[in-house]
């Protein structure tokens, strides 16, 4: 069988387009996929620039509740105190009035 090299001929553009189509999709591709690993790259940076910066807010908040409980703590401490001596106080003032009550019905 005789090879149409006419035939051949006249598909000649229509390879030559196929081909151009051909290599245009694969560098769109490859651009593509390029700036996808640049954004996921960025992307990245991003969200270890936000969890650095949240996890340097929770420490800071940490600390600011610490603080925080710590000064409550002292309160609480100190009005234990406070309400103990005045329990001693009322105490005495109790026995007192009763000493006070029992000489005045002996009278």
């Amino acid at each position: 069988m005789p090879i149409d090299w006419e035939g051949l001929s006249r598909l000649v553009p229509e390879l030559a387009l196929v081909i151009i189509f051909v290599w245009f999709t694969l560098e769109r591709d490859k651009r593509e996929s390029e700036n996808d690993k640049a954004g996921r790259v960025e992307q990245l940076k991003f969200l270890d620039v936000q969890r650095t910066d949240f996890l340097s807010a929770l420490r800071e908040d940490n600390v600011i509740y610490r603080e925080g409980m710590a000064r409550i703590a002292e309160e609480v401490k100190g009005n234990t105190n406070v309400t103990r001596e005045l329990l001693t106080l009322l105490s005495q003032h109790d026995q007192q009035a009763r000493e006070f009550i029992h000489r005045a019905e002996k009278k």
